[in-house]
């Protein structure tokens, strides 16, 4: 399926999704008004929800393929939470289409989406570790517990008359809130590890983080909407599905984001400095707070340099930004978590994005010399 992909540009696959969306959706309305009813609006927003949030998951494979399996395991997770959890709401048509009150009364309904948070609480947690982020909020004993005691908290909250047995009710706000909290424990994760990776991946994990949060704020309007507002209230009955179909759309855009990274290397820069291929290098890495000697050195260099004075580095400057690059160049190979790299592959990028001469006198610039250069 990968390689089927990658045959089309990330917009086009983002456009066959919105696409194909559009056409099912059109497919379902059409059949409720052959059989002379108008299609539920609760059912088409959550349909559609389910839709767009599916649309995301070959933009993540797509961006995704680059990347060590490490990466693309935890992604796994995400992806399989992202896509039970959009799927979940579908069960409320066919409870009310076979009829299924009472087993949904009793809290079962509630279970694919405990499955889906947990996938992806999970899936963000592999990623922090990739990244040596540790803490409360990807600790699964925290997590777990605190939304237990939330949940058990809630059910003691004052609310209208609801038309749901005591129990039921209780149950229903009480899991719906346990998954809220697993949530918003992956939103943390998601702003830590958004913290302390490189630039290049903030956009994606933006719309990541945009997509979870918007389904953690869900959680709560739920709840309020049980809390505050009878079932008889149209609001109450449509309105508590339109924060899900934001997440979508958020999911939708973190999917094609992730596609945009490993475009970063088409572009080429033609008369490059040492200086140039360094900022370059530097922000190959995932977690730039790995590589802080290096880039000390390369920041001393430049503290020294006149405006626009590249070019005019001295001998003694680039023999200390060729070990500072090998130091980067160690990382990369031997330590990068998120993207693999192999040395002669690694110079080879570097040779064909910059335009260079190699100098016979240049310390900086014979390591690119031959493609196995050392």
């Amino acid at each position: 399926m990968v390689n089927f992909l990658l045959k089309y540009s990330p917009k086009t696959v983002m456009l066959w999704g919105l696409g194909l969306s559009a056409g099912f959706m059109a497919v379902v309305a059409g059949l409720f008004v052959a059989n002379g009813s108008a299609p539920p609006l609760s059912f088409l927003i959550t349909l559609v929800v389910a839709l767009l949030s599916l649309s995301a998951i070959p933009l993540l494979v797509m961006g995704l393929q680059d990347f060590k399996h490490q990466l693309r395991r935890a992604f796994t997770f995400i992806c399989l939470g992202i896509a039970l959890y959009s799927l979940a709401p579908l069960q409320f048509p066919l409870v009310n289409l076979f009829h299924l009150q009472a087993l949904a009364n009793t809290g079962v309904v509630v279970i694919p989406y405990i499955v889906a948070v947990s996938f992806l609480f999970w899936g963000v947690r592999r990623f922090g570790r990739l990244l040596q982020l540790r803490g409360l909020w990807f600790s699964p004993w925290w997590a777990f517990v605190v939304s237990t005691v939330v949940a058990v908290g809630v059910t003691f909250l004052p609310h209208v008359h609801s038309d749901l047995p005591p129990a039921a009710f209780a149950t229903v706000n009480a899991l719906n809130m346990w998954c809220g909290m697993v949530l918003l424990f992956a939103a943390m994760g998601i702003v830590r590890i958004r913290q302390a990776a490189a630039s290049q991946y903030r956009l994606a994990l933006t719309w990541l983080l945009a997509g979870v949060g918007v389904n953690v704020f869900a959680a709560v309007h739920y709840l309020a909407i049980n809390l505050l507002l009878p079932t008889t209230n149209g609001y109450a009955v449509d309105g508590a599905l339109l924060p899900a179909l934001i997440g979508a759309a958020c999911f939708i855009q973190a999917g094609y984001a992730f596609t945009k990274i490993k475009l970063l290397e088409a572009a080429v820069q033609a008369n490059a400095s040492a200086i140039d291929v360094m900022i370059y290098v530097a922000g190959l890495a995932s977690n730039p707070h790995q590589i802080d000697q290096p880039l000390n050195a390369l920041r001393q260099v430049t503290a020294t340099l006149p405006a626009g004075g590249a070019a005019a580095l001295d001998a003694k400057q680039e023999a200390r930004l060729a070990t500072a690059y090998q130091q980067i160049e160690d990382y990369l190979v031997t330590a990068e978590p998120l993207r693999e790299f192999t040395r002669p592959g690694l110079r080879e990028i570097i040779r064909t994005k910059f335009q260079f001469k190699v100098g016979a006198g240049s310390s900086f610039w014979q390591l690119f010399a031959e493609p196995t250069a050392r």
